[in-house]
């Protein structure tokens, strides 16, 4: 999947992309503006992905099920990708995960990602070469990791979040969040703390599971390190927006 070249910096290659295994700044992900060679399946689509219930593409996106190989579990929800097929390029966003996708899954010659975009994004997609749904796969498409340029960055709390049990998850960042912390602020003494990203929530929460306290700040990393810090996060809230972003 990822081929090594011993060299004075160590490279990492995908298909045929060769970057310094230091961009690469959480596993799986593709740093902003790498392309790949891709080919697409094509599924219904739906409402309920591993992303969760409520992650839809938002106005000016198709959706997709995004590969195992960038899943970084489940870091990849969200992210935004330009996808080129003959004479049309839509923006793709995030919403599921394709477990069985992987590189070169889907058959045929030469080094590509399998994706399975919505029914929707594919048929979209396909207007570009006049290729018809009976086709199964869209081959030789170029996929290329973007910011998906948001205004405004969100803050999720999972439903039934509580001092004992608590789940949080950004929305509507521009690059995906390799890190987050939190400190409480309506007490004196608060410190930082890392969540951990879990998988199948696609949300970050404390593995000890408490997290107690109504009002805090909250400090974001994203994929090109640069550092968000967002205060006032209030957990009363179920989604709250913040007018900055990466």
């Amino acid at each position: 999947m990822l081929t090594l070249f011993p060299s004075i910096c160590t490279l990492v290659c995908i298909a045929s992309v060769c970057l310094p295994s230091s961009a690469q700044r959480a596993p799986g992900l593709l740093p902003i503006g790498t392309q790949v060679t891709a080919h697409a399946t094509f599924y219904t689509g739906n409402s309920n992905g591993a992303c969760g219930a409520d992650y839809l593409p938002p106005a000016g996106f198709l959706g997709t099920a995004i590969s195992s190989t960038l899943w970084s579990d489940s870091a990849a929800c969200g992210s935004c990708y330009t996808v080129t097929y003959g004479t049309s390029t839509k923006r793709i966003f995030v919403t599921d995960l394709c477990p069985e996708c992987t590189w070169t899954s889907a058959g045929g010659a030469g080094s590509s990602l399998h994706q399975d975009l919505w029914q929707s994004a594919w048929t979209t997609l396909a207007a570009g070469k006049n290729t018809p749904s009976s086709a199964g796969i869209l081959r030789g498409l170029t996929w290329t990791a973007v910011s998906c340029e948001f205004p405004s960055i969100s803050i999720h709390w999972k439903d039934g979040s509580n001092d004992y049990w608590t789940a949080v998850a950004p929305r509507n960042h521009n690059v995906p969040v390799t890190k987050l912390e939190v400190r409480r602020t309506d007490t004196a003494g608060g410190v930082w703390m890392t969540l951990t990203l879990n998988e199948p929530m696609a949300h970050y929460a404390n593995p000890a599971g408490d997290l107690p306290g109504t009002l805090f700040d909250m400090r974001l990393t994203g994929l090109t390190g640069k550092v968000l810090t967002l205060t006032g996060v209030r957990r009363g809230d179920n989604t709250q927006t913040f007018n900055v972003n990466f």
